[in-house]
């Protein structure tokens, strides 16, 4: 791209509660065209420094990949509305979408299908985690979100792995904590969901458990919500293919009893052991197995929105359809000095409409920032907003809203851990975006700074500073409007508020929720019965060992609608 590529975005696949993603056209010299993917923050995100630090983390480490099997990043840029990064178009659905359809028609993935799926991500996976950097030390990089969203098929019998929004490296800019979630729920290892530390074998656990869902149609655990999920996989309690009524051969029995080991020790050690352990079984059982046979399967099953993709990327190829803005684009000259990463501790802007252009801008330079000369001037910029956020949370300052994405929590949202270079416009349903002012704190919130429930009444009950007891005094026509005075300054205690509210409330990962001492249940709750007032309310997850006192004053008759993160509001 050489910093000069101008991006003409053509519209909208999909959006999603953090980021967006376009279809786009690379525009060159001599009418040089080229489609491909365009991922941008959402406005409401672009202050955001934790966010902006892991869109820079995932197009750093994605654009030193390349490997057939992992969807191409081909930089990261920025512009007048924040940054973006550009990648390679995928058309076609995720895994996730074919075992959808395949169950719709009541029909499973051919097993043949389903081991060459496996063996394609693994030999990606294998390729990732012996990623070196430039003076051949190991990056150590793990995706940790290796589940069927984030597995992309083409019609040719192609296998994409995709988002590393979430992956961990050894030199990532922003630090990964022990004790956060990252991944699905559904695809974790017992260390992810216990917040220990990671490794590639961590991310074979999830390709097994993928691989263990092409087979049965289903998921490997059978849990009524998120909190009996952790609990299963913590206590490693599942099902097995046998209670199914699935046969499958020996040898694909031992290998996925080793991936999906309860300890890291003995599970398959590297993807490439894993992988070629299913190839040899793969080219025993079906000597006459070609990949095309997986593309087959893929164009069959969406036929008609194959089609009617085919024709879309035809018309905008071609030019007939307008471009609905650009990616790129400044519209006044600034400086070329390193980019600068977003304050943390700035608010999420209101999102800006957008307005109607009658003449397209001239083409303008691009900012790419994934180059290697200018990671310095990033990691500098990095480097000053973390230092500003501890600066703000020591002050007790709010720091914008923390954007860690925690996919197995939102349940296929298109974050930064959910986006992805697939046409998900029919493939998938999108999320709705966040409004602009849901980063603000939410009212009720527990203010350190405020007085105890007790101290306000105390403080309420005293009289003014100066106030004296009446006396009585030769003249009493002085006395009662002196006690009246008195009286109408003195404050008075409200009144308790009586009756009963309701509690809408939302916890991620599921939390067990604690009112006057007493578990009411788990969340989600909704029209929950709470006595009116001011209700000190706890939240915790005894697997990962977090919790989290709330403040709410519940009204009488009304809902009052809380969301809490026991990862990311801490």
């Amino acid at each position: 791209m050489n910093g000069t590529g101008r991006y003409e975005l053509l519209d909208r696949i999909a959006k999603g509660g953090m980021a967006e993603l376009y279809r786009a056209r690379a525009v060159g010299e001599s009418g040089f065209a080229k489609l491909l993917a365009i991922k941008r923050i959402l406005p409401q995100w672009a202050n955001d420094g934790a966010f902006v630090r892991m869109l820079i983390d995932e197009a750093r480490m994605a654009a030193n990949l390349s490997h057939p099997n992992i969807v191409q990043v081909f930089e990261l840029a920025r512009d007048d509305q924040g940054y973006f990064i550009a990648m390679e178009l995928v058309a076609g659905p995720n895994l996730s979408a074919l075992l959808r359809r395949l169950g719709e028609q009541g029909r499973r993935l051919p097993q043949a299908c389903s081991i060459d799926i496996a063996i394609q991500a693994l030999q990606a996976l294998d390729y990732a985690h012996k990623m070196t950097d430039a003076q051949g030390h190991a990056l150590n990089l793990v995706h940790r979100d290796v589940s069927p969203e984030n597995l992309l098929l083409t019609t040719s019998g192609t296998v994409k792995l995709a988002d590393f929004g979430v992956a961990k490296a050894k030199n990532r800019m922003h630090e990964t904590q022990v004790g956060t979630l990252k991944g699905k729920l559904p695809y974790m290892s017992p260390e992810q969901v216990q917040g220990a530390q990671v490794d590639g074998r961590t991310d074979l656990f999830a390709a097994g458990l993928v691989l263990w869902e092409c087979l049965a149609g289903s998921l490997r655990y059978d849990a009524e919500n998120e909190y009996e999920l952790m609990q299963q996989v913590a206590e490693n309690r599942s099902r097995s293919l046998a209670e199914l009524g699935v046969k499958v051969a020996p040898e694909v029995e031992s290998a996925l009893g080793r991936a999906l080991a309860h300890r890291v020790e003995d599970r398959f050690q590297t993807a490439g052991e894993f992988a070629q352990e299913l190839m040899r079984y793969h080219r025993r059982a079906f000597p006459d197995y070609v990949p095309s046979l997986l593309g087959d399967l893929v164009a069959s099953s969406f036929a008609a929105e194959l089609s009617e993709l085919s024709s879309k990327l035809q018309r905008l190829e071609a030019g007939h359809d307008a471009a609905i803005g650009l990616a790129g684009a400044t519209t006044e000259p600034k400086a070329e000095a390193g980019p600068q990463a977003p304050p943390p501790d700035a608010r999420p802007r209101a999102k800006r409409t957008r307005q109607a252009r009658s003449a397209r801008p001239e083409p303008a330079r691009t900012k790419p920032v994934a180059a290697p000369e200018q990671h310095e001037a990033i990691d500098a910029a990095i480097r000053e907003a973390a230092s500003a956020e501890r600066a703000a949370k020591k002050e007790g300052k709010g720091v914008g809203a923390p954007v860690l994405v925690i996919s197995f929590l939102l349940a296929g949202g298109l974050g930064i851990g959910g986006v992805m270079a697939l046409e998900r416009f029919f493939f998938d349903e999108p999320s709705p975006a966040p409004s602009g002012d849901q980063a603000p704190a939410a009212p009720g919130e527990a203010d350190p700074a405020l007085p105890s429930f007790e101290e306000r009444d105390t403080a309420a009950a005293q009289p003014p500073a100066g106030a004296t007891e009446a006396r009585e005094v030769p003249r009493p026509a002085r006395t009662e409007p002196a006690k009246r005075q008195r009286a109408e300054s003195t404050p008075s205690r409200p009144p308790k508020p009586t009756g009963t509210g309701y509690l809408d409330l939302d916890c991620e990962p599921q939390c067990e929720v604690v009112i006057e001492g007493r578990t009411v249940g788990f969340s989600p709750l909704r029209a929950h019965p709470v006595p009116a007032g001011r209700q000190r309310i706890k939240v915790q997850n005894r697997l990962i060992n977090l919790h989290r006192w709330l403040t709410l004053e519940i009204e009488p008759d009304k809902t009052t609608t809380r969301s809490v993160n026991l990862v990311l509001d801490r």
